[in-house]
C-alpha cells in the first residue's frame, strides 16, 4: 500500500547505512513507536510461516529499522520505515495498510456483482469493485441469484479485474460462494479446496536444542474443504479472470486442481488473497497485516498457479474477451509450480553482530524478542505483578541510553527481573565482568534479614583474617550492607523475596579475581572489625559446594529416637536402597532438601506409597496456534498443554513410618518437585521456612550482546492443582535460623525437626 512519502528505493538506501553504537535519548513519540515495533517482531516471527524454513533477513533488517524509526519525522515516513522493514519477507501478504479499510465508494450505476450471458450463454460474473460487499444484504441477494442461473450457462466467466485491492473481501467472497450455494452449483463431481498450514508452538523449544520440557514448534494443517455438487450442477467450463487485486474463492483453485476450471492473470498475481492473515494496530491510524498461513495444495506445493498470464496493457475488455477464449477451448491442463515447501521447519538461530554492546538496532531487537518470547511461553506471565507492555515501554529507553556492555546488560536484566521467576537467570561474559569471577573464602547468607557469614570454605584463609562464622557483614566498602544489596536486587529476577536475599547475598562480595575488598562486620557481643577481605576464582567452587553448610558430614545417618537422616543435596540415586534399608526398623526420616537434589525423588517417593499411579504434580504449558491479537470482536486466545504426572510404581518393599522434609530459600525447582513427590506419596510434611517458589523446566533463549536468559517454561503445581510458583513450598512447622543458633554452631531446622517427630509439636 502506497501511505507514505518516503519512496521504497530511498529507504533501502538509508537502511544500507552503517549504525554505530552509541546512547541515544528516545521521547514518548519514538519510544511508543519503537515499543509497537517491538510488539510485531514477536507477532511475525512466531507465526509468519516462511520464517520456519526460509533464511530471511528479518532480525538484521528489523535492527537496521530502528535509527529510522526513530528518525521519522511524521507518520508517513514511520509507515514507510515499517513498510522496509516487511519487504524483508518478500511477501505481498505482509505490509501496511490503513487502518480504515472499509472507506471505499460503491459502484455508481449499480453495485457489483454484475452479470449477463454472452450470445453463446457463457454467463459472465462482473465484480470490479469490491467495496460493494460492505452492502450486505445486495451481495447476498445478487450471488443467490447467479447461483440460480449457473445450471442455464453453457460455462461461467468470473471477470475480478478490480480497481482496487480491498483487504477482507477474500473471506467475504468465499462466505458468499458458500452460504448461496453458488460454489455447489459448479461442479457435478466432489471437489477439494487447498488446504492452509500454519505455524504453531507447544512450549518454547530452546534455542540450543536441549530441553526436559519437551517444548516444540511445528507446521499444522488445516484441513481442505470438501464441496458437493449441486442437486442441478453439471459439466460446464468455469474460469476466473483477476489481477492484483483481486480475491479468489477456495473453490476455484478445487476447479483447476480436478481440471475443470482455470486461472487467467492479468499481470503478476501471489496467493495474497487466499492466504490468512492478522492486523495488528501500530498506532497513527497505520495497520499492519502480515501472513499467518500459506496455501497448501493437494500435491504439496504452495503459492498460486496460474493457467494464463496476461501483460497488463491487455486488461480490460480485451482481457475479458482472451478469457472468454480460453473457457471455451476448456483445456484446463494443471499448471506447473516448482514451489514445494519443506515438510517441517527448520528454524536457524540468527548469529548476532560480535561484541558485547551491540548497536542501538540490536539493542532494541534484544527487548523485542524478551518481551515477544515471555508474551507468548513463560508460564507464568499471569503471576506478574508488572504489566509485560508497560515494562516494554520503562526499557526501551533505557536499552537505547545505554553508554556500554555494562550499562545495555543491566538494562536488559532490569527489564528481565519483572518475570519474578527464580529460574530467570541471565548468563553473560559482561555479567561474570560486571559481578567478578572471583568468591570470598566463606559462604554468605540471609539470617535475619542481615548478610551472615555460615560457614567458611577456605578455613585458613578466613580464620587468618579473624573471621568466625556467625560474624554479619553490616558495610562494603564504606556503603552500608543494605544499600549495596538493594543495588544487586534490581538486576535479579526471583520468585519470592526469601530467593531474592539470598541471590543478593550470593553477590554482594563478588569481584574480580585476585582483588581484596573492604568489609566492616560485627560479631559476638557486637564486637566490630574491618577487613580486606581478598576474592579467588578458584573459591567460586568451594562457594556453591559448601551453600548447603553439610559439607563433610555423612549424607546418610541415624539421629537418637531411632530418626533416619538422609542429606539429598549429596544422595545419588545407587544410594537409595541402601538408604532404606539403612532406615527399614526406624519410626521417621528426615529428608534434607536446604540444597538441590540428584534426581532422587523418581526412586524415593514410590517406597513410601502402597499406592500405584499417584499423582504429584499438575504440568501446563501454553501452545500458540495464532498471534494474540485482538480481531474485532474477539479478545486474545491461547490454548494450554495440561496433564498430570505420577509417581513411578515400584514392586520394592514399602517404608512406612513418617518422613519430613527439611527446606529453605536454597530448596529451589527440582527440589521442590521433589516435596511435590513426597507430599503426594505419604503426606510428607514440610519443617523451616518458604522456598524459592520456582519450578517447571527451563528454556532459554539468546538476544544480541552474548546475552542467554531462562524462564519457566511449565506452570508446575501440586497434585490438587494448588499454585506453587512464588508461594513455593510451604512449611508446615515455621522455623528459620538465628544468628545466635549460627554462632553456637546449632542446626535449629534439624533440631526442630527431631523434636516434632519425637513429640509431634
Amino acid at each position: 500500500m502506497k501511505s507514505t512519502t518516503f519512496t521504497f528505493s530511498l529507504l533501502l538506501l538509508l537502511f544500507s547505512s552503517k549504525t554505530v553504537a552509541q546512547s541515544t535519548l528516545l521521547d514518548s513519540l519514538q519510544t511508543e513507536r519503537l515499543a509497537k515495533l517491538c510488539q510485531l517482531w514477536g507477532h511475525v516471527h512466531f507465526f509468519h510461516p516462511w520464517l520456519a524454513y526460509k533464511d530471511l533477513p528479518w532480525d538484521s533488517t528489523f535492527a537496521e529499522a530502528v535509527p529510522h524509526i526513530v528518525a521519522a519525522k511524521d507518520s508517513a515516513a514511520y509507515a514507510g520505515a515499517l513498510n522496509v522493514l516487511l519487504s524483508a519477507l518478500g511477501d505481498p501478504v505482509t505490509q501496511v495498510e490503513a487502518t480504515n479499510r472499509g472507506g471505499g465508494e460503491f459502484s455508481a450505476g449499480g453495485k457489483h456483482p454484475l452479470w449477463h450471458f454472452t450470445e453463446d450463454s457463457v454467463l459472465v460474473v462482473t465484480l470490479h469493485n469490491f467495496y460493494d460487499l460492505n452492502d450486505w444484504d445486495n451481495a447476498t441477494e445478487k450471488f443467490s441469484e447467479i447461483a440460480s442461473l449457473v445450471h442455464t450457462a453453457k460455462g461461467v466467466l468470473f471477470d475480478w479485474q478490480a480497481e482496487v485491492p480491498y483487504p477482507g473481501a477474500a473471506g467475504e467472497i468465499d462466505y458468499n460462494f458458500s452460504s448461496t450455494g453458488l460454489a455447489s452449483k459448479l461442479t457435478e463431481t466432489e471437489l477439494l479446496t487447498p488446504g492452509q498450514r500454519a505455524r504453531m508452538h507447544d512450549g518454547f523449544s530452546p534455542e540450543d536444542g536441549s530441553t526436559s520440557g519437551g517444548y516444540y514448534s511445528a507446521f499444522y494443517m488445516q484441513d481442505a474443504q470438501r464441496i458437493t455438487p449441486g442437486q442441478d450442477a453439471k459439466p460446464i467450463p468455469i474460469v476466473f479472470l483477476i489481477n492484483e487485486n483481486a480475491p479468489l474463492p477456495p473453490v476455484a483453485l478445487a476447479l483447476q486442481a480436478a481440471g475443470k476450471g482455470g486461472i487467467v492473470a492479468v499481470g503478476k498475481v501471489t496467493d495474497a488473497a487466499l492466504a490468512q492473515s492478522s492486523r495488528m494496530d501500530v498506532g497513527e491510524g497505520i495497520t499492519v497485516r502480515f501472513r499467518t498461513t500459506e496455501v497448501l495444495s493437494q500435491n504439496g506445493t504452495t503459492g498460486l498457479p496460474v493457467n494464463l498470464v496476461l501483460p497488463e496493457s491487455q486488461k480490460g475488455e480485451k482481457a475479458l474477451q482472451t478469457a472468454l477464449d480460453f473457457l471455451k477451448k476448456g483445456n484446463f491442463t494443471q499448471p506447473a509450480t516448482a514451489n514445494h515447501p519443506p515438510a517441517v521447519g527448520s528454524y536457524k538461530q540468527k548469529k548476532y553482530p560480535d561484541g558485547a554492546f551491540p548497536d542501538l538496532g540490536n539493542r532494541v531487537l534484544a527487548a523485542a524478542k524478551t518481551w515477544s518470547v515471555i508474551h507468548y511461553f513463560f508460564a507464568y506471565k499471569d503471576l506478574m505483578e508488572s504489566d509485560w507492555d508497560e515494562v516494554l515501554r520503562a526499557s526501551i529507553p533505557k536499552l537505547a541510553a545505554a553508554a556500554d556492555s555494562t550499562a545495555y546488560l543491566l538494562a536488559v536484566a532490569e527489564m528481565y527481573s519483572h518475570l519474578q521467576d527464580g529460574h530467570g537467570f541471565l548468563r553473560s561474559k559482561t555479567l561474570n565482568n560486571f559481578l567478578g569471577a572471583g568468591y570470598p573464602p566463606f559462604i554468605l547468607r540471609m539470617i535475619e534479614n542481615q548478610p551472615v557469614i555460615t560457614a567458611l570454605t577456605v578455613d585458613s584463609v578466613a580464620q587468618a583474617l579473624g573471621l568466625e562464622i556467625g560474624d554479619v557483614i553490616t558495610h562494603v566498602n564504606g556503603k552500608t550492607a543494605q544499600e549495596e544489596l538493594a543495588r544487586h536486587r534490581r538486576y535479579i529476577s526471583a520468585s519470592n523475596e526469601n530467593w531474592l536475599q539470598g541471590q543478593a547475598a550470593a553477590r554482594l562480595l563478588r569481584g574480580a579475581e585476585g582483588t581484596s575488598i573492604e568489609v566492616k562486620l560485627k560479631g559476638k557481643n557486637n564486637r566490630e572489625k574491618t577487613v580486606s577481605i581478598p576474592r579467588q576464582k578458584a573459591w567460586a567452587s568451594l562457594w556453591w559446594e559448601g551453600m548447603s553448610g553439610r559439607k563433610g558430614t555423612e549424607a546418610l545417618r541415624l539421629l537418637d529416637g531411632g530418626i533416619g537422616y538422609a542429606d539429598l543435596d549429596r544422595l545419588t540415586q545407587p544410594q537409595v536402597d541402601t538408604m532404606f534399608e539403612m532406615f527399614k526398623n526406624t519410626k521417621a526420616i528426615i529428608f534434607d532438601m536446604r540444597g538441590y537434589p540428584q534426581g532422587t525423588a523418581w526412586s524415593i517417593a514410590p517406597r513410601l506409597t502402597e499406592k500405584k499411579n499417584v499423582a504429584a504434580a499438575s504440568f501446563q504449558r501454553y501452545v500458540r496456534l495464532s498471534p494474540d491479537l485482538v480481531s474485532n470482536d474477539l479478545g486474545a486466545s491461547f490454548s494450554k498443554t495440561h496433564f498430570i504426572q505420577n509417581i513411578p510404581n515400584s514392586d520394592k518393599w514399602k517404608y512406612k513410618g513418617k518422613t519430613v522434609m527439611l527446606i529453605d530459600e536454597r530448596t529451589m525447582s527440582q527440589a521442590e518437585h521433589s516435596g511435590l513427590f513426597f507430599e503426594a506419596a505419604n503426606g510428607t510434611e514440610f519443617i523451616g521456612s518458604q522456598t524459592a517458589g520456582a519450578n517447571g523446566d527451563v528454556t532459554r533463549f539468546t538476544v544480541p550482546g552474548g546475552i542467554t536468559l531462562m524462564f519457566s517454561g511449565h506452570d508446575i503445581r501440586h497434585a490438587d492443582g494448588r499454585q506453587l510458583q512464588k508461594i513455593g513450598l510451604v512449611p508446615h512447622v515455621a522455623v528459620r535460623p538465628t544468628i545466635a543458633g549460627i554462632r553456637t554452631g546449632k542446626d535449629e531446622v534439624l533440631e526442630r525437626a527431631a523434636t516434632y517427630l519425637k513429640t509431634g509439636k
